[in-house]
């Protein structure tokens, strides 16, 4: 879309006689639009001294330019990717009909710095007083992505601009300009040069960044940390990292507000602000529960509307103290950043990080063992009685999982945490040179997440560190009870039926994983609202994980080739770690072979059920995706 040519031809006037373009910044320029890259529209704006919509349009109008926004989980379409033997419907124009492009796509997302490919549709948007809730980009990745409708809410203060394109606009400028205008700014600039600087409180609301938003630093520090330049000394983030420190940042402005640099350097003011945020983190719910809150409210993630929806759902289970502080501690770490690029003078939540409570449990008290009874209660489910699920009809009931079967029961005979057991492939199933059988835990593909709980004594860089690649990856020998169950033999059904992994009903979450929804039925479905164990955080998949751990001990399974069993760091001595060596394939398999934990009796697998189950997963995710 183009606006009319009358437009172009009157705008540089337009901009001069509104006194919205400054002169000054014309002549002199700004260290902030040289070099390569992407800033701020409204730092390039600020840079030139004129309104950051206008700019927009300047430059993607009547410039031809383009315009970039930061895509945080954006849900859309690749129209390339479409299902093999269909064809997508085009418009008269060539476009892709939208509906088309959902029924024969399967909806994704996408995060990282993106181009719109209609900056002119953009501009004349937003120039209406509209914001863009859809569009068409680019990414690294994809070369058009189609944004579902409603799926973004952008604004001006949400688009980036190419230094490049800024800077030849401002020389474009600079060459209409007269002598005599361009002599007056130089004379204006040499005679404030001549001036005293006034004193400023550089710890305090007055340093040259106090205007900076929170918002714009924390966009700006994911940004460092997902490509750093060569002169950073730390390296780039890994792509879950990115997204779990997004998470961690991103409640901050929704709770405590968009504050201002100069705000936050004042002190004590922005330790209260920092004190008023880990509150109000306090408050929020977990889980479900915050999903449902963030549905409800879309957009209008604000403090007074958080607080309304609180008080209107009671949630059994908010944030934890250590979360809060995890969060906080996170802030704390961009504030830093921003110290070293000057847009901030102190960091207010450097005292609140600091003061990190000590621990009044212990690790293995943070999550109750399943008692006697909670274990006949769990492994007395229909589909371990019968070794699958039928309905009244005795057909196979369509809301039976095969991995409802076999995720307790490696949780409990082989101690995998939730997501590394959920995200498992057939080849991770391995045979020894003995013959026997044992799992390979690893993370050697890209969907392999490290998402599971620290479940190990935090070191000294501090509990919030993920388990390490070094230590998860090990061999845990498969129970012979596995193997009378029938899992070898599903593993070579599921082969043969043409699938890679062992639980293919599983959907890929980028955030948590394969383990997001198998950890939504365990912990919530079954153990609350089926067996009715109650939600409060104590008992949950984790805990199966516990008893193998103890049924280890209990078996004389002790220090390291414990804590090699469990993917833990290997002992604490150095010599434990360095000098002695890992136990290959299904070596500690008679150690393994002692766990009993006295569970009820349990049906063989029904092999033909559990390959019915995958097919009909498959079919309600293709039909969940075409009317999405």
């Amino acid at each position: 879309m183009k606006v009319a040519a009358v437009v172009q031809a009157t705008w540089r006037s337009f901009f001069r006689e509104l006194d919205r373009l400054d002169i000054a910044a014309i002549v002199h320029g700004s260290p902030r639009l040289l070099g390569e890259g992407l800033l701020p529209l409204k730092d390039a704006a600020e840079a030139l001294g004129t309104d950051p919509l206008l700019l927009a349009t300047e430059l993607a109008i009547n410039h031809g330019n383009a315009l970039y926004a930061y895509a945080l989980h954006w849900e859309g379409w690749d129209p390339s990717q479409v299902l093999p033997g269909h064809q997508i419907n085009r418009e008269d124009t060539g476009g892709y009909v939208l509906d088309s492009v959902a029924d024969l796509c399967e909806l994704t997302s996408v995060s990282g710095y993106v181009q719109f490919l209609e900056p002119d549709f953009v501009a004349e948007t937003l120039r209406q007083g509209k914001r863009i809730g859809s569009g068409r980009i680019s990414t690294e990745v994809h070369a058009l992505f189609l944004i579902r409708p409603g799926g973004i809410d952008i604004g001006t203060d949400d688009l980036w601009v190419a230094k490049s394109h800024v800077e030849t606009f401002r020389l474009a400028t600079l060459s209409t300009l007269s002598k005599e205008l361009i002599e007056k700014a130089r004379a204006t600039a040499k005679d404030a040069a001549q001036r005293p600087e006034p004193v400023r409180r550089e710890n305090g609301s007055e340093h040259r960044h106090a205007a900076k938003p929170v918002s714009s630093i924390i966009r700006e520090f994911v940004r460092m940390k997902s490509r750093p330049k060569g002169a950073e000394s730390k390296p780039a983030w890994s792509a879950t990292v990115i997204r779990q420190g997004e998470n961690r940042l991103k409640w901050f402005v929704p709770l405590v507000g968009d504050r201002l640099s100069g705000e936050l350097c004042l002190m004590p003011e922005g330790e209260d602000i920092v004190d008023e945020y880990a509150q109000r983190l306090r408050q929020l719910p977990t889980g479900p529960d915050l999903s449902k809150m963030c549905r409800d409210l879309g957009h209008e993630l604000t403090w007074p509307k958080i607080e309304q929806w609180i008080s209107s759902n009671p949630c059994a289970v908010c944030m934890s103290i250590d979360t809060v502080h995890t969060y906080v501690s996170k802030l704390g770490e961009c504030f830093r950043w921003a110290m070293s690029k000057t847009y901030m003078t102190a960091n207010p939540a450097a005292t609140f990080a600091s003061g990190r409570p000590e621990k009044t449990e212990k690790d293995e008290d943070e999550r109750d063992l399943f008692s006697q009874e909670d274990l006949a209660l769990i492994f007395s489910s229909e589909w371990y009685a019968k070794g699958r699920v039928v309905n009244t009809r005795g057909v196979l009931s369509r809301h039976f999982r095969s991995f409802y079967y076999w995720l307790p029961l490696l949780g409990i005979y082989a101690g995998g945490r939730l997501n590394e057991l959920s995200q498992l492939y057939l080849d991770d199933l391995k045979l020894d040179e003995k013959g026997n059988v044992y799992i390979h835990f690893s993370l050697d593909r890209a969907d392999k997440l490290d998402l599971d709980p620290a479940d190990e004594e935090p070191d000294v860089e501090g509990a919030e560190k993920r388990l390490k690649t070094v230590n998860a990856q090990r061999d845990v020998p498969i129970h012979p009870h596995l193997v009378e169950l029938g899992l070898l033999g599903y593993a070579a059904a599921l082969r043969a039926a043409g699938h890679e992994r062992l639980f293919p009903e599983l959907r890929f979450d980028a955030d948590k994983g394969y383990g997001k929804d198998a950890g939504k039925w365990f912990n919530d479905r079954f153990l609350g609202d089926q067996l009715g164990i109650p939600r409060n955080g104590k008992k949950v998949f984790h805990s199966l994980r516990h008893a193998f751990a103890n049924a280890l001990e209990e078996t004389g399974t002790t220090g390291r080739r414990k804590y090699e069993l469990l993917g833990h760091k290997r002992g604490k001595q150095h010599a434990d770690v360095r000098y002695s060596k890992d136990v290959k394939g299904a070596g500690l398999l008679s150690r393994v072979s002692l766990l009993n934990f006295s569970l009820p009796a349990i049906a063989p697998f029904d092999v033909r059920a559990g390959l019915r189950a995958v097919e009909i997963a498959a079919s309600i995710k293709e039909r969940n995706a075409r009317s999405a």
